[in-house]
């Protein structure tokens, strides 16, 4: 059993340090120390532990907070610092009272220098506890907040203080931003409240929180951004006249709550609606708006290839595999180093001037830096909306860091931050996954869990055909009607695909019309063979049972 009074009864920080990676069970990755986060559900280490500036770091890349993963392990977030409060030459500039609403003492906030902040408590015998455990929580300034009508609401107690020395009344909760408590809106009930931020991201995300929660108690919330061109980043860093202060709190805006808006559902007659819309496939049949597709193929047996060749022909114009393709603008992420793909571009016919936001890669060199979720927020908020209407993982397992490729539960998680990434920005998504060794039927013959065979729309399955280096045999099985089952292929000396059609059935028609094409002129190229047949055999995606019933029976007939 951990007891936390041991960890807070050692003095020296790199003990502490020491202690709390014991007890996370941290091991060291590269030049930092990492752990599962007991504050959340976590499978791959997503905590990150370091000592740093005389005090010890917490970031959890899923979005836990310091506070949480103490409260989970038993500890306090003053227990991250050194006990003595002065460890390497810092030293308490500042202490803020917060009282009850009688005036008797509950708890002070306590300033460093260099600036941090702890908080303590009166020990009953004219000491302190630096912790908060069992203390009662309140806003700062608790009896003026009550027995006033209107007052301002500021991120910290430099910032009340610096509001009370202009006449006005203000408060602020500890520990600052993003740390109000529902409860301490209670407190202000019936009154006219002013928001005031700090001028950055974290100051308005807390000016949004805080209004949410009085919306409903307080009579009137305002919020009053300091302008963007006094580069004030709080009251207490606001370069003018008090008055100007003071006339900017009073024209502030009233805050309205966002409308949100209200979930939808579908009903059977727009199912049908779209059931009926064909598929309009980019490459035929990798990439299609909207659509999941999963690529399975053994190690080194051609899926990447396959695809770098279709997205070249759609940058091309040219047809893929037979079928007309249409303008791709891909962020392919690869499992590669940059070295490796950069030479395997050059060999499918990349001649590097095909621009970054066109056609943009990230490498091992780039994801490896990152959680895996980390990485999927990431690459959402700098790639994401920037024009590109596909997005390619190669291979997700490897990118995605799975420590059990056969956990169904961790498949699902990951899978559904790629699906769900590429549903709000109606991407065509393509996952390529890895064959067993031992092979299998297609859908299953991936290696590890079969989840992300039931999550996507499309698997294609692509193996090599004995004797035959440069043909492999497609198979196609999912909820895109109308693709067929199985087709041969071929990658020619020009570097283009060609489809044979299905196997000892299309292909033998394909081959003797290649040789009728031959006998009326023996120069025709790879290329324009495959021309023709693109003129031969346009995209066709049937989405109704009766209608391909009806088109197998006129190719029956004819």
């Amino acid at each position: 059993m951990y007891r936390p009074e041991i960890f807070r009864n050692v003095k020296s920080l790199a003990q502490k340090f020491e202690e709390l990676l014991d007890r996370l069970h941290a091991k060291k990755n590269g030049a930092q120390w990492v752990a599962l986060c007991p504050a959340h559900e976590d499978k791959n280490p997503s905590l990150s532990v370091a000592e740093k500036n005389g005090k010890i770091l917490l970031h959890c890349h899923a979005g836990c907070s310091p506070e949480a993963v103490c409260e989970v392990i038993g500890l306090d977030l003053a227990d991250l610092f050194a006990e003595s409060g002065n460890e390497r030459g810092s030293r308490i500039v500042a202490a803020y009272d917060y009282v009850d609403e009688s005036g008797n003492l509950l708890f002070q906030a306590v300033r460093f220098a260099p600036k941090t902040f702890k908080q303590r408590k009166p020990d009953g015998n004219g000491g302190w506890t630096w912790n908060l455990n069992g203390a009662r929580k309140v806003l700062y300034y608790l009896p003026e907040v009550l027995s006033a009508d209107s007052l301002l609401i500021v991120e910290g107690e430099k910032d009340v203080e610096t509001a009370r020395s202009m006449g006005l009344v203000a408060t602020c909760n500890p520990m600052g931003a993003g740390k109000w408590k529902d409860e301490y809106s209670e407190f202000l009930r019936g009154k006219n409240v002013t928001i005031i931020p700090d001028a950055d991201e974290v100051g308005r995300k807390h000016a949004e929180q805080v209004a949410k929660s009085l919306a409903g108690k307080a009579a009137s919330i305002s919020i009053c951004h300091l302008p963007e061109d006094t580069k004030a980043k709080d009251i207490s860093d606001w370069p003018l006249s008090a008055a100007s202060l003071i006339d900017l709190i009073k024209k502030a805006p009233v805050w309205q709550p966002e409308t949100e808006k209200r979930m939808e559902s579908y009903s059977v007659s727009a199912l049908f609606s779209a059931r009926d819309q064909s598929v309009n496939f980019l490459v035929w049949p990798l990439l299609a708006p909207g659509l999941a597709v999963v690529v399975d193929a053994l190690p080194k047996d051609g899926k990447s290839v396959l695809l770098f060749r279709g997205i070249l022909a759609a940058r091309q114009d040219k047809p893929f595999l037979g079928y007309a393709t249409h303008p791709v603008r891909a962020l392919y992420i690869s499992e590669q180093s940059a070295g490796s793909l950069g030479m395997q571009l050059r060999e499918c016919g990349y001649d590097g001037s095909e621009p970054v936001e066109e056609l943009g890669f990230i490498t091992r060199e780039i994801w490896s830096r990152y959680v895996f979720d980390d990485f999927v927020r990431t690459v959402e908020k700098d790639f994401l909306p920037g024009g590109y209407n596909v997005i390619v993982w190669d291979t997700f397992a490897t990118i995605a860091r799975l420590e059990d490729e056969k956990d169904a539960a961790e498949i699902n998680r990951c899978a559904n931050l790629v699906l769900d990434l590429a549903s709000r920005h109606s991407l065509a998504t393509c996952v390529c996954r890895h064959d067993r060794k031992s092979g299998g039927d297609i859908g299953v013959s991936g290696r590890g869990s079969g989840q992300l065979s039931g999550l996507v729309d499309l698997i294609l399955h692509l193996t090599r055909i004995p004797g035959a280096d440069c043909q492999r045999k497609l198979e196609t099985r999912g909820r895109v009607p109308g693709l067929p089952a199985i087709m041969k292929i071929e990658l020619m000396p020009t570097g283009e695909y060609l489809n044979w059609g299905e196997p000892l059935a299309d292909s033998v028609d394909r081959a003797g019309q290649v040789a009728e094409w031959y006998s009326e002129n023996s120069e025709i190229t790879a290329p324009e063979i495959v021309s023709r047949f693109a003129a031969m055999a346009p995209p066709i995606v049937v989405t109704d049972r009766t209608a391909r019933r009806d088109l197998a029976k006129a190719k029956a007939d004819k």
